[in-house]
């Protein structure tokens, strides 16, 4: 079992729980999975399925190639920071890799190393924009991953990353030229530049 946290800096907070049990289906199941019913809260976070949203999802026995729409709902119309967040892991869970999937940004970010925050304005729902993928870390280990450097800009912010959640030290940006524009000392797994 996972619980999985949304918070914003206003104080709203809402939580999904993804159980892994023998005879549940990857489909709708009345027994095993509960619907998110929405409210008034600034917040309503769920998981998606055959178009139902939901607040507790039973899947079948964990796999370690599992994939999980997540979809969330806010009711604030002005631009406010969210996190999503591991509230606590249990079973074999937690032998798992959990990476959240940003397709808006292009970001896959790890959970076990820490919440992932982002920026958003949308009000109302947003149901394609994030997954959540599972791996199991024994498999992990035993393929080394080269660093790849990523790098997003929205909004005139430049947020620069690696692959593996590395800390960047230094970030030295520079033009076609070959002119240093930029030369930021940090020690931060992402890199804000405006």
């Amino acid at each position: 079992k996972i619980w999985i946290n949304l918070t914003d800096n206003k104080g709203g907070f809402s939580q999904i729980l993804i159980g892994f049990i023998n005879e549940a289906t990857t489909g709708y199941d009345k027994k095993f999975d509960g619907t998110r019913f929405l409210n008034d809260h600034n917040l309503n976070f769920y998981s998606v399925i055959s178009h139902h949203r939901l607040g507790i999802q039973g899947l079948p026995p964990f796999q370690s190639d599992e994939t999980i729409q997540l979809g969330l709902i806010s009711n604030i119309s002005e631009r406010v920071k969210l996190q999503i967040s591991i509230d606590h892991i249990a079973g074999t869970m937690s032998n798992s890799k959990i990476m959240l999937f940003d397709k808006l940004l292009g970001i896959r970010h790890d959970l076990n190393f820490s919440p992932y925050d982002f920026v958003s304005n949308e009000s109302g729902p947003v149901d394609s924009r994030f997954e959540l993928d599972f791996s199991d870390l024994e498999e992990e280990t035993s393929k080394p991953e080269l660093t790849k450097i990523k790098w997003n800009l929205l909004h005139n912010v430049l947020k620069v990353n690696t692959n593996k959640m590395d800390i960047i030290s230094r970030l030295e940006i520079f033009d076609l030229n070959g002119r240093k524009l930029r030369d930021i000392n940090t020690n931060k797994t992402i890199v804000e530049v405006n």
